[in-house]
């Protein structure tokens, strides 16, 4: 009976690595796909959101307050626009940084709970085989009664009456 439920907890720890490893690797391709991403869209140049943010709202502040001739102004504002997108830019990327840590703890997460599963099966796996051991040295200690009789004589010859032959029915 014992043998049967630790049977049955290595089926449900194989099928619980089998979805966790399928897991794993899921996170671990996408996080290359992000990564790959970041490397492709993005250089090491790309400044900071929070330090864009603020030049922006100052150079907004400056238009709004301050009484600049037309020209002047225009170059401001073309700036103001070359500074939102860049910041659009630069959003993005935290953006996809921030899901890369993200995935990368999930990965190291689940990778320590399959670990986990993984000596649990270990010690699991132990038992059923100590057990099977002690059941077979139980047999093996047990005497053997149930032989077959023997047909033959003292002497080495078989009785007669042992011997039975079978005819085909015509």
């Amino acid at each position: 009976m014992e043998n049967t439920s630790l049977n049955n907890r290595k089926t449900d720890i194989l099928s619980k690595l089998k979805s966790m490893n399928s897991g794993y690797y899921y996170k671990i391709y996408e996080g290359k796909v992000v990564k790959s991403l970041l490397d492709k869209n993005f250089d090491g140049s790309t400044r900071s959101a929070s330090s864009l943010r603020r030049e922006l709202e100052r150079l907004e502040f400056k238009i709004a307050t301050e009484a600049l001739n037309l020209k002047h102004e225009r170059e401001l504002i073309k700036e103001a626009r070359a500074l939102e997108s860049d910041l659009k830019r630069a959003e993005e990327k935290e953006r996809l940084e921030r899901k890369l840590r993200f995935i990368e703890e999930d990965a190291k997460r689940i990778k320590g709970e399959i670990e986990a599963l993984q000596k649990e099966l270990d010690e699991v796996s132990d038992r059923i085989r100590k057990e099977g051991r002690a059941r077979t040295k139980d047999r093996e200690r047990e005497p053997k009664t149930a032989q077959l009789p023997t047909i033959k004589n003292d002497d080495g010859r078989v009785n007669l009456g042992d011997i039975c032959v079978i005819k085909k029915k015509d």
